[in-house]
């Protein structure tokens, strides 16, 4: 137990991340600060979810990123799409919103993509059906070209962002990276398939818990299951990563609640927005609850596309989700750590 403390309040040493911190907190700042002087505050937020792109391929050269990025750009734009056409439909929302989540787990561990796994078709999807389902669905009930048409421009400026230092003279002068020539070549041999098995139970029996409840309760839910699970095999460091996703979100949850009570507009929901971003892709390498401090208001506030509510109620359910999400990642352990004891009692 003291062990299992000491961890939820250490910093993991980890890689500078300041570079792509700046990039995703820029590309989330811009749409909304240009939209919102607009008068299009909403779409600014709808918009805003790009930013995500710019996470991808950090380890790589400017040069390589570059050339990849417009492939899961493209890729997030298709699960938005196939997600926006379900999110007028009760109960086939948040089952198309699984389905994609799904295949985009088994298409980026099967092709070792890497960093940040597949949290994020989650996110940029669920938050497209959330903008386009009808208000009697708790959605925004934006037109839906007009929502693919935003999140394709946001996706676009994170990653104007992204290649921006190209425009640099020290990176034009460099020489050209030599990419690796090796073919393109799928496998879920090894921890792979178990990351994707434990995310494909996990997200199928999300969905039936909260299908009927519609999209929120599925997204929240889902997405901390998935995220949980991802982070690899080891029981230890998945269940220590459920502790850090309740805890976080608890914390960011009064957190939000503390930036409700000012109502963030404009210019300064576009800083908010800017650092939170920023704050998250620094700090989450080295402690994942830190982070999940910064994104629970970040994006509660994007799911709301601006509008006042009952923010007591909301912060509420998202809890409630959250907790079920990280319940059914440690009963998923659970059942996999019963079955291995059952496998070698039985070669025994």
């Amino acid at each position: 137990m003291t062990g299992a403390l000491r961890e939820l309040v250490t910093l993991n040493p980890g890689p500078d991340r300041t570079v792509i911190a700046v990039q995703a907190g820029v590309g989330m700042a811009l749409p909304v600060l240009v939209l919102s002087l607009a008068g299009q505050p909403t779409w600014g937020l709808v918009a805003s979810s790009g930013a995500f792109l710019a996470i991808h391929f950090g380890a790589l050269s400017v040069r390589e990123r570059a050339a990849r990025l417009p492939v899961i750009a493209l890729a997030l734009l298709g699960a938005a799409a196939l997600a926006v056409a379900a999110a007028g439909v009760p109960i086939l929302g948040p089952v198309t919103l699984g389905l994609v989540s799904i295949v985009a787990a088994v298409l980026l561990f099967g092709l070792k993509i890497g960093p940040p796994g597949m949290i994020f078709f989650l996110l940029v999807p669920g938050g497209a059906a959330l903008a386009a389902a009808p208000s009697e669905l708790g959605g925004l009930g934006l037109p839906e070209l007009l929502v693919l048409a935003l999140v394709a421009g946001g996706l676009v400026v994170s990653y104007l962002v992204a290649v921006a230092p190209l425009a640099l003279p020290r990176f034009r002068a460099r020489p050209e990276e030599r990419r690796s020539t090796s073919p393109v070549r799928f496998s879920l041999r090894g921890e792979s398939g178990v990351i994707v098995v434990r995310v494909a139970v996990a997200v199928t029996i999300a969905v039936a818990l909260t299908a009927a409840s519609g999209l929120h309760a599925t997204v929240w839910t889902t997405l901390a299951a998935a995220a949980i699970l991802q982070s690899g095999v080891r029981r230890r460091m998945t269940a220590m990563r459920a502790v850090h996703r309740v805890v976080g979100t608890a914390v960011g949850i009064v957190l939000y609640l503390g930036m409700a009570v000012f109502v963030p507009s404009g210019w300064v929901l576009a800083l908010v927005l800017g650092m939170l971003q920023f704050g998250v892709e620094w700090i989450v390498v080295r402690h994942y609850g830190l982070a999940l401090v910064l994104i629970t208001p970040l994006a509660l506030l994007i799911a709301g596309g601006g509008h006042t509510g009952d923010f007591g109620a909301i912060a509420a359910d998202r809890l409630l989700d959250t907790a079920i999400g990280a319940a059914i990642a440690v009963l998923i352990l659970a059942v996999s750590l019963l079955r291995e004891r059952a496998l070698r009692n039985a070669r025994d």
